[in-house]
């Protein structure tokens, strides 16, 4: 690790340790392709201010910066109401399988946000997880 140290930016190059890693498995493709869906479907539900559809992502245990989902789905609909417009764009999406747990995912990307009265460039850290066939969100926050 002393060697790469200083090649690594602290929230942008990840550090996966493991003691197995799996490339190209057949199931790894198809849960791939199934979540970068599913992100795709949050993303456009979000841009369409349909607050309900873009909240059926988040898990019931759901948490953020120490907001739990009830807060958060609160929140969401209280804000999203005053907006006219939200325009969301996602670059430099990365995946990463969980090694010791089998169906979560660690989703990083840089979010350019712009809405009828806010705009900003974050870049996001997400967990999801496949329970009963679909994916959802665990944990959201700022990287």
């Amino acid at each position: 690790m002393s060697k790469v140290a200083p090649y690594l930016q602290v929230g942008i190059a990840p550090v996966i340790i493991t003691n197995k890693m799996a490339w190209g498995d057949a199931q790894l493709q198809t849960d791939r392709t199934a979540l970068l869906h599913e992100i795709d479907l949050w993303h456009r539900d979000w841009a369409s201010l349909n607050t309900n559809a873009y909240l059926k992502h988040y898990a019931i245990n759901f948490s953020s910066e120490g907001v739990n989902y009830d807060k958060w789905a609160k929140q969401k609909q209280s804000i999203n109401p005053g907006k006219s417009r939200i325009k969301v764009n996602l670059s430099n999406v990365s995946l990463f399988s969980y090694p010791d747990q089998p169906g979560m995912v660690v989703v990083n990307f840089d979010q350019d946000y712009k809405s009828s009265n806010r705009s900003n460039h974050m870049k996001i850290r997400q967990y999801w997880v496949k329970s009963n066939s679909r994916w959802q969100i665990i944990y959201e926050g700022i990287r």
